[in-house]
């Protein structure tokens, strides 16, 4: 394999796809590539006849000789990408018999060069028997894994987070570039549902929670890796390959640029005063159903005067209303009937959420809004002001201020009861440390593979990452790979192949498989 050639191909396909291949992100990617490459396409140099011709002659033992759940990685030859699967092979001695590492070897060796999962099968039972083992029958099961996700893992749209089991084929999802952490929405370009029963692996911590099935895609970084370059490279990996120690991105990068102005109440106001005024309003206003009233209460003191100070740069005419018995209360009131209208259906107190315009706005003014909102319904820490609870009767409302929360750079853990659901945010513990925190550290004894036997959910986007969340904990991981000899993304496929024996003799096919599928 040459590798300064590999090198030079992967430069022309950066610049072509219009990147830059110096730039720091991407300057090692070449040699990355080329060394990942001469380790997937190894088969390319070894000769399987040669493997077979190490074995032990036994000229009685003629009995069928089984080696199951063989891992085994590929590459899809039609477009390159990955595949993982098992592989269940069988064969019947005539005089030879291999040892049990040679049969996993040869699986190995095929698997690791350009192949389709049909060929691979046919190869491997096709060497058994005309190569130099010279078997008298041979049989091979090839399993493509999975790469979804259980039902109560959800997927964030433009219209908030979704369980997999609720999404629409024409709704777009929040993809995220694996490499940059960059967010985008995307419309899937398949979407996976299917019933599976299996192993899964369950990462459980106060701040992750992911449940997938074994060859799931993860994006990870090593503990070291992290903990000495945080900002990248992140690496792709299938769950069950992933080390003791790892860390999970959080949280993502959102671009969107600033928005100019926003229609509010038949007028047009500045988007930062928009983002301003529905964090004041959404935190402490509400609208009288006994009259066309807006209004916004709040004691006296820094916040009141910064919210009367906005208010009258807006055209809603604002009165500040004293409250009777309560001298130290303000009420803002409005009786603009455009203004009323449109928040009114942004509901009761229970019921409120954050309008789509303010999810259109750029990380910074999503930032805007939450320091307003939490200034109003929320609760700063006087040890580090960074760390900023936020609490609401609606549910809804509490969901819009995780995922704006995530796309400016944050996470937490969103905690739901049944009066309120409420969200904290992460940060470093050493007063004025690092800022936010955007990740999971995830460690041994947050693992652990449960039994499972329902449908499992994934989508495929371009990108090949997704931002997802489980009970409330949010996370960028890995999404289905579409190839040849996938039917469905991320479902399972099996092929088979029988030579001699196993193709002439019903019975012994029959024992075989019954022994694959654990029946026997």
């Amino acid at each position: 394999m040459d590798k300064p050639v590999i090198e030079k191909a992967v430069r022309n396909i950066i610049i072509s796809i219009g990147e830059d291949p110096d730039r720091e992100g991407l300057r090692e990617t070449p040699r990355r590539i080329a060394e990942m490459y001469e380790e997937l396409f190894s088969g390319l140099k070894e000769d399987p006849r040669e493997l077979l011709e190490v074995g032990f002659d036994d000229e009685d033992h003629h009995e069928m000789v089984i080696v199951k759940d063989i891992p085994f990685f590929g590459m899809c030859e039609h477009h390159f990408l990955p595949f993982h699967g098992v592989a269940h092979v069988g064969y019947i001695p005539q005089g030879r018999i291999l040892g049990i590492s040679k049969v996993a070897r040869l699986v190995e060796i095929l698997a690791r060069r350009p192949q389709v999962q049909e060929r691979l099968t046919s190869q491997v039972a096709d060497f058994l028997c005309e190569g130099g083992l010279k078997a008298s029958g041979a049989a091979v099961v090839i399993e493509a894994e999975h790469l979804c996700y259980d039902r109560e893992t959800e997927i964030l749209t433009p219209g908030g987070w979704i369980r997999f089991d609720a999404l629409e084929p024409w709704c777009q999802v929040a993809q995220v570039n694996p490499a940059t952490l960059e967010m985008s929405w995307a419309v899937p370009t398949a979407i996976t549902r299917y019933p599976y029963r299996g192993s899964m692996i369950h990462w459980k911590n106060d701040t992750l929670d992911l449940l997938v099935t074994p060859d799931h895609r993860m994006v990870f970084q090593r503990e070291w890796s992290f903990e000495h370059k945080p900002q990248g490279p992140w690496e792709i990996a299938p769950a069950s390959a992933m080390p003791p120690r790892f860390y999970i991105p959080q949280a993502v990068i959102w671009k969107g640029p600033d928005a100019h102005s926003v229609p509010l109440g038949s007028e047009v106001v500045e988007a930062d005063e928009y983002a301003k005024f529905m964090g004041a309003w959404l935190s402490e206003g509400c609208t009288k159903t006994s009259r066309v009233d807006v209004a916004i209460s709040q004691d006296q003191g820094l916040f009141a005067d910064r919210i009367w100070q906005l208010l009258e740069t807006l055209p809603f005419r604002f009165r500040r209303v004293p409250q009777a018995g309560r001298p130290r209360h303000i009420q803002f009131n409005s009786s603009h009937r455009g203004l009323y209208g449109d928040l009114r259906v942004l509901g009761k107190a229970g019921e409120k959420y954050v309008p789509g315009a303010v999810k259109m706005m750029s990380a910074r003014q999503m930032r805007v809004f939450l320091d307003w909102f939490a200034a109003g319904d929320g609760s700063r820490s006087k040890r580090n002001p960074l760390r900023i609870h936020y609490v609401s009767k609606s549910h809804q409302l509490v969901d819009d201020i995780q995922e704006l929360m995530v796309r400016a750079g944050m996470t937490g853990s969103r905690q739901r009861y049944p009066n309120c659901s409420r969200i904290e945010t992460r940060t470093h513990k050493r007063i004025g440390g690092k800022g936010y925190k955007w990740y999971a550290k995830v460690q041994p004894h947050h693992r652990q593979v449960v039994a499972f036997d329902d449908e499992v959910f994934c989508v495929s986007v371009p990108s090949g990452a997704i931002l997802v969340r489980r009970n409330g904990r949010p996370a960028v991981s890995g999404n289905c790979v579409t190839m040849r000899g996938i039917k469905k993304p991320g479902s399972k496929v099996v092929t088979s192949a029988t030579r001699g024996t196993f193709r002439e003799d019903a019975r012994t096919r029959a024992e075989f498989f019954a022994i694959v599928e654990g029946k026997r």
